[in-house]
């Protein structure tokens, strides 16, 4: 069996299935076997402990000495994991960075190519 990233550890509850309100049962054979065991599996103990800091040695791994190392880096006294891919996925998924990106992306469109004059662009119309 090769390495595998625990999912139980950056899934979005903490709660367990059946103390979530609102849960609603899929069917037979809903979720999967693997998707299950992902929603089930505790927070806590010695097996969440060291997949924890499996993690965040990931993380640390590709984080540390870039960017990301910013956000990430107030995890490393624990080790947590599970807090360090939260606050990545906060900050670069979250909603201003997404904004962020997609303003910059717009206004590049809109720039003309180097060389180009505007008047020369074809117009939304042509397209």
């Amino acid at each position: 069996m090769g390495l595998h990233w625990p999912n139980y550890i950056t899934r979005d509850t903490l709660t367990l299935p059946e103390n979530t309100r609102g849960e609603i049962d899929l069917g037979f054979g809903q979720p999967s076997r693997e998707a299950e065991l992902i929603r089930r599996t505790r927070h806590g103990g010695p097996a969440y402990r060291q997949d924890n800091i499996a993690v965040w040695a990931i993380i640390r791994h590709v984080a540390h000495g870039g960017p990301a190392w910013a956000w990430v880096s107030s995890f490393s006294r624990h080790s947590n994991g599970r807090g360090a891919y939260l606050a990545l996925r906060t900050h670069y998924f979250g909603d201003s960075y997404t904004t962020r990106a997609v303003t910059k992306a717009d206004a590049t469109i809109e720039k003309p190519p180097l060389g180009w004059k505007s008047e020369e662009l074809p117009t939304r119309e042509v397209l």
